[in-house]
């Protein structure tokens, strides 16, 4: 039998900070910032309530396009479609309201999101090849450079 100083819960232990430095994405497990694990936790929780509710520009396109499908569903409110998205109720008949009218301005959003994963992967690709050979990073000219060189612009 184990003594109650001896059994400790392991989800308890998983969530404790305690003694840990996080404050630097090199110095925590899975690489984030202080905000982005605040924002993963924030997530994690069950929908309650009181939650803090998501702006449209925190929405991505493809929780736009569920938030939409979600509402074609027969007896489904607009409120519970909203508590599960964690997002105002008002937001969801807008973006119904926006998709049915217009459709295109949901393909251009996809579009852009899709031009600016690009965009990220281009950049990542230069910096870590500059890093491969040891050059060092002193001005954002420096890598604008070796994007424009990378792509043969």
């Amino acid at each position: 039998m184990l003594d109650e100083t001896q059994s400790t819960d392991v989800s308890e232990n998983e969530r404790s900070r305690r003694g840990q430095k996080r404050s630097r994405p090199s110095q925590n497990v899975d690489g984030c910032t202080e905000a982005q694990l605040r924002l993963l936790s924030e997530l994690e929780r069950a929908p309650c309530r009181k939650f803090k509710k998501r702006h449209r520009k925190d929405l991505s396109c493809k929780e736009i396009e569920e938030i939409v499908a979600a509402t074609k569903v027969p007896l489904s409110l607009h409120k519970d479609i909203a508590q599960q998205y964690r997002v105002p109720a008002n937001l969801v008949g807008r973006l119904v309201k926006e998709a049915r009218l217009q459709p295109e301005k949901i393909e251009k959003l996809q579009r852009e999101e899709l031009l600016s994963v690009r965009k990220r992967q281009v950049i990542e690709d230069a910096v870590t090849g500059m890093l491969a050979v040891n050059k060092p990073i002193a001005r954002i000219q420096q890598v604008q450079a070796a994007v424009t060189e990378q792509n043969g612009l």
